[in-house]
């Protein structure tokens, strides 16, 4: 086997080990760890497109497993992690949020395996919310109801996630843009020194108290990337990434 070729398949392939595994700890009800998993397969999701890229390995083959990949692991697995956290509260309503987050994130899916894009570089934007980004949402939500119900007793998040989890389907199958702001964020693109300054506040944010600097910098991508795309309204809604999605 050729270890060059099979890289971005095992990143994907973790990936799902990661979904999988999260499903398991959600029915069980561990939903930190199942957060964290998702957490995981989101950075795992991130390298498997880099590493095709970089090896120069991508191929139909790739980009269709990826998207089974992510409709388990960023479609499947929040839903559980929703539907078990909050099943003492309005439970066929949050069945039928859960339901159509996953619908949306299948259509979605489904939408960006049909359309035809330049996959040896990464776009400027994105044609509604990427799943991952909708996944990880929803986990940072459970990080953040665990560490504040286990530190003051407060539930008022388990109201609010199911809430967040239909907006979430909604932008996922809107036509809005959000911006790829991965792709400034290297050396090539901004310099050894502030790359070097976002890596190292990263790291000492997520050293203090991780679950709220996750919840931040996803909330913050979501607003922040969100409103710079309707602000651009010159760039063409072509520009959507398929490889991460």
């Amino acid at each position: 086997m050729n270890i060059k070729k099979s890289l971005p398949a095992t990143a994907s392939l973790s990936s799902l080990c990661c979904g999988f595994l999260s499903i398991l700890c959600s029915i069980g009800g561990n939903f930190d760890l199942a957060g964290w998993l998702i957490v995981l397969s989101m950075i795992l999701d991130s390298l498997d497109g880099k590493l095709a890229r970089l090896t120069k390995t991508d191929s139909q083959f790739g980009a269709q497993l990826d998207s089974l990949i992510d409709l388990v692991v960023f479609g499947v697995a929040p839903v559980i992690m929703v539907g078990q956290l909050c099943k003492d509260t309005y439970q066929i309503i949050v069945w039928i949020t859960c339901f159509f987050y996953l619908a949306c994130a299948a259509i979605r899916l489904a939408k960006f395996n049909v359309i035809e894009n330049d996959k040896s570089k990464p776009l400027k934007f994105y044609t509604g919310l990427p799943s991952t980004i909708a996944g990880g949402t929803i986990a940072q939500l459970a990080l953040l109801h665990n560490y504040i119900h286990g530190s003051h007793g407060i539930t008022a998040l388990l109201i609010v996630i199911p809430v967040v989890t239909f907006l979430l389907g909604l932008l996922m199958v809107s036509k809005l843009r959000f911006y790829n702001i991965m792709s400034k964020i290297s050396i090539k693109q901004q310099g050894i020194f502030p790359f070097g300054l976002e890596i190292g506040v990263s790291i000492i944010l997520f050293a203090i108290n991780p679950r709220l600097a996750l919840s931040i910098s996803l909330s913050a991508y979501i607003i922040v990337c969100g409103l710079f795309g309707l602000i651009k309204k010159d760039v063409s809604s072509e520009h959507a990434d398929v490889t991460i999605v």
